[in-house]
């Protein structure tokens, strides 16, 4: 029983294997998705006089999409080159600089976000562990196309009684883009699984540079994606 089991494996690793693309097919594969974004120590202080009086940045949803082209060099490995964009960045819990129990003006915030837009450009060797499934990595230079910060903003006044006066909401959108640097790389991890051409992946990238000039901060982002591939040479 145990030897027609082991048997039987491997012949399902076999013809997993045999089934994998062709050595030397081409492949283009369109691909959109959903990418998961923070910036690392990205926190916001609203009181000088405590370090306790700070908002720690959060993840947030973007839009990721482009194309891959993908090259099987050998039976189990390929190679891929993407141009995609991607909506990254971090966003912030509502938050006021308000002093409990103390007469004055403040503000409070709403709705704040970051958003980093990227071209980039993966460069990844992946390795086909069974039919349809891969595990890939690589390295990924991005681009940075433009950034903003978003948010609204709310004045008001707390009397001596507790009574609060409010201003009307504003919003408030910033061109931060001279406060990142340019270019950024990192090196992305993922997994994928393939059925009848239909492609879902998710990664993880690694950030080897520092996003902010100013403060020591890295991009920490995930992509989950959904592609379709077309074979151009077989």
């Amino acid at each position: 029983m145990k030897r027609f089991f082991f048997l039987y494996l491997f012949a399902a690793a076999f013809m997993a294997v045999s089934a994998q693309s062709k050595v030397g097919t081409l492949s283009v594969m369109p691909k959109v998705g959903l990418s998961l974004a923070n910036i690392s120590n990205s926190n916001i202080s609203y009181d000088l006089t405590t370090d306790k009086a700070s908002v720690d940045a959060k993840y947030r949803a973007g839009f990721t999409g482009g194309a891959e082209l993908e090259y099987q060099f050998l039976s189990q490995c390929s190679l891929s080159l993407g141009a995609l964009y991607a909506l990254q960045g971090c966003r912030y819990k509502d938050f006021s600089n308000e002093v409990r129990g103390q007469a004055g003006s403040y503000s409070g915030y709403s709705n704040m976000a970051i958003g980093l837009h990227y071209f980039q450009i993966p460069l990844l060797v992946n390795v086909y562990l069974s039919k349809g499934l891969a595990v890939k990595a690589g390295i990924q230079p991005s681009f940075l196309l433009g950034a903003r910060a978003k948010y609204d903003i709310t004045d008001f006044v707390v009397a001596a009684d507790g009574g609060a006066v409010y201003e009307p909401t504003r919003h408030v959108s910033s061109d931060i883009k001279g406060n990142f640097r340019s270019t950024d790389v990192s090196v992305p991890i993922g997994i994928s699984y393939e059925y009848s051409n239909v492609i879902m992946e998710a990664r993880y990238h690694l950030s080897l540079s520092k996003v902010e000039k100013q403060i020591n901060s890295k991009n920490r982002w995930f992509t989950f994606n959904v592609g379709y591939r077309l074979n151009l040479l077989k």
